[in-house]
């Protein structure tokens, strides 16, 4: 549809004129085809079908409807001559068939541009939509939704008599889209499994129970699991890069194998899922269900080393109302559901003597991670991470003996034992005037026990831990599968401690647990820092977690910074804090305190502390303040890095007033031959040694 040159917006408010008006275009954006194939797949896989319950878009439509007085608002998601709302207030009481040419929200659409018709019924195109002709819709406002480059839709308000909207509305109507935008681009990160790009689990049961909810009469919805064997033994073998490989290799090799309408997850780590399209009998799924297993399985090439892969499938076609059940009947037949663990070897019972035996003797250890605020480089907090420093096999990482203690009933031994040291070491801190929070993760087995918020309590109150020090992590499937969970983390909370959402992004993020949960803190996982500056999509998501975050008044931490880049994408985005081995690996409590004192200028910590000095650098009365405070910071180990960010931070510039970098201070470190044949001899100075605050070398 061709539209006549019109005043913009911001003119129909200045003259209050009675035509509609379309604002400038967002930035970037073209005209939409409503039918374009790349359009039409981006809607689909965030599965933005029907009205979806997501609180964030609820309050949204509840936020403007109420702020601009108007009895409808939708947040609409247009293809061709259909319309949903995942999101609206309103509607049953105005609907109808009506056509792309005189849709409001499809015209949004089409141009990218934000639309104001203040008289429906006077408008030369608008006066034919059926619901202005019926009298239903007087006015209209929208703005267009904007995902992976594509107008998706739109967030529309509609009044019932022709009225004249004020700025100020316009600014809520704009300010709740860019919302809507954001709780969008955080759902296609739960949408979408980052390893192989398939759906994730919560994606694929919104698929289910819309196909369960669809059914008029005996139609199947049939659900396929695959479950690979071996996964555990291959990783150990080749390494976690290789398992990756190999389950890109499985999802390629699955999606080949299925229906463009077949929707295909990755629902756990080695576990994919398959929900049929348009089953015309148990026969057919079956033999779908068949040839989609078949195409799985077979040799594949692995770092050029020859893996046979294997799948255990489980097909259902239960008649049940839920999708939760229809996936765990067919988890049941492949033998992968959580409560029957036959995929995998039980623990042996010389295992569990030997890991509770560690538990009673004093052989798990507390490293700590430190916690950096990005705006002053302060070191502001720690996390305790659990190690198993094995008599044989050395330091063992979590992953090597969690999951034993989650099977062979050892957590709640376990999770106590860390809670009381952790809590421990922050009352020493305390005592030693380190004012560093600390925080402690929790399973999700440990919250499942029965009255875990008093026996929590009453263990870090046994050690005189500082509650208001305390932060508690937990993890996205934890808030899932307990269902008391909301209640036990208020009853945490009240206490003082503060409480963190461990990994948030992995596959489950949903902005409702940041309404439902009392949250304080969002860490993002390092699978998004990683991509940073390399994946605009990982920049958009990130923004989108800070911006949500702190409309809620929650504070974020970023996990897994490991380059200078990555440090730069997340300050310039607004993250306040973050971890990683940028500044250090994780340490004992006395190395972490060594670190600290040895980088106390700044806050800011090396990728490293040396152990061993050859010589004490050597600091004499030729040198200015900013260059003695240089050598001894590099003599404390401190990297070129954190020196120039250090002494930037102070406020120090170099002799010819420039800001600091790692070329001139790698400079003041080892100056060039030419200055030092320069300089006064050695043997002319008074040589004054640094010690490093380590102790002695």
């Amino acid at each position: 549809m061709s539209t006549p040159e019109l005043p913009s917006a911001t003119d129909q408010l200045d003259g209050d004129a009675g035509a509609a008006g379309h604002a400038s275009a967002l930035p970037g954006l073209t005209p939409e085809d409503l039918g374009d194939p790349a359009r039409l797949a981006a809607i689909s896989r965030l599965g933005l079908d029907g009205h979806l319950g997501d609180p964030h878009l609820d309050a949204v439509v509840e936020t403007v409807a109420a702020a601009c007085a108007v009895p409808i608002a939708v947040v609409n998601i247009v293809t061709p001559d259909l319309q949903t709302y995942p999101a609206e207030v309103g509607v049953d009481a105005c609907s109808a068939d009506v056509s792309d040419e005189l849709s409001f929200c499809a015209e949004v659409v089409r141009t990218g541009r934000s639309l104001l018709v203040p008289d429906a019924p006077a408008d030369p195109v608008y006066a034919a939509n059926p619901l202005v002709a019926a009298g239903l819709i007087g006015a209209y406002a929208g703005e267009p939704l904007v995902h992976g480059g594509h107008v998706i839709g739109a967030l529309s308000i509609f009044a019932s008599a022709p009225r004249a909207f004020t700025s100020g509305e316009l600014d809520v109507l704009r300010a709740q889209a860019r919302l809507a935008m954001a709780a969008i681009r955080l759902r296609d990160v739960g949408a979408c499994d980052p390893l192989t790009g398939l759906s994730s689990r919560p994606l694929l049961l919104e698929s289910a129970q819309r196909a369960l909810r669809s059914r008029t009469g005996g139609e199947i919805v049939a659900l396929l699991v695959l479950d690979v064997v071996g996964m555990g033994r291959l990783n150990a073998a080749l390494g976690t890069p290789a398992g990756d490989l190999v389950l890109k290799a499985v999802a390629d090799r699955l999606q080949g194998a299925c229906g463009p309408a077949d929707s295909v997850a990755r629902i756990g780590g080695d576990e994919f899922a398959v929900l049929f399209d348009e089953v015309g009998s148990v026969e057919d799924a079956r033999a779908r269900a068949a040839s989609a297993c078949t195409a799985v399985t077979g040799p594949l090439l692995v770092q050029g080393i020859p893996v046979q892969l294997e799948v255990r499938c489980g097909l259902t076609t239960s008649y049940v109302d839920s999708a939760d059940e229809l996936l765990a009947a067919a988890e049941r037949v492949a033998g992968g559901a959580a409560s029957d663990h036959s995929h995998t070897p039980p623990p042996q019972p010389s295992d569990v003597v030997e890991l509770a035996r560690a538990i009673e003797c004093g052989q798990l250890v507390l490293h700590y991670q430190p916690v950096v605020e990005l705006s002053t480089g302060t070191v502001t907090g720690v996390e305790a991470l659990v190690r198993w420093q094995h008599p044989q096999r050395g330091l063992l990482q979590p992953l090597d003996f969690i999951p034993l203690a989650e099977e062979a009933g050892l957590i709640g031994q376990l999770g106590d034992w860390v809670l009381r040291t952790a809590g421990a070491q922050a009352a020493a801190w305390g005592a030693r005037r380190r004012s560093l929070y600390l925080a402690i993760n929790l399973s999700p087995l440990q919250m499942a026990a029965p009255g875990f918020a008093d026996h929590c309590g009453a263990l870090l109150a046994s050690v005189q831990a500082p509650l208001e020090r305390i932060v508690l992590e937990v993890t996205e499937s934890a808030l899932l599968d307990h269902p008391h969970a909301a209640e036990s983390l208020r009853q945490l909370r009240s206490t003082g401690v503060r409480l963190a959402l461990d990994d948030f992004g992995t596959g489950y993020s949903s902005f409702s647990y940041l309404r439902r949960f009392p949250i304080d803190t969002i860490k993002i996982d390092r699978s998004f820092v990683g991509g940073l500056g390399e994946h605009p999509d990982d920049d958009a998501i990130v923004a989108s977690v800070v911006s949500l975050a702190r409309n809620t008044g929650k504070s974020v931490v970023a996990e897994g910074v490991e380059t200078d880049a990555q440090l730069a994408h997340l300050q310039n985005l607004g993250v306040e804090a973050a971890q990683g081995f940028l500044w250090t690996r994780p340490l004992p409590a006395g190395a972490l305190e060594a670190w600290l004192d040895a980088t106390r200028l700044s806050g800011c910590a090396p990728a490293t502390v040396a152990t061993s000095l050859s010589e004490p650098p050597v600091v004499d009365e030729a040198h200015s303040v900013e260059e003695v405070r240089i050598l001894r910071m590099h003599g404390d180990g401190a990297s070129l890095h954190t020196i120039a960010a250090a002494l930037n931070g102070a406020g120090s510039r170099t002799s010819t007033g420039m800001r600091w970098h790692v070329r001139s201070v790698a400079r003041v470190i080892s100056p060039p031959p030419p200055l030092r044949r320069e300089a006064p001899t050695i043997n002319s100075r008074r040589q004054v040694p640094i010690r490093s605050a380590g102790g002695a070398r």
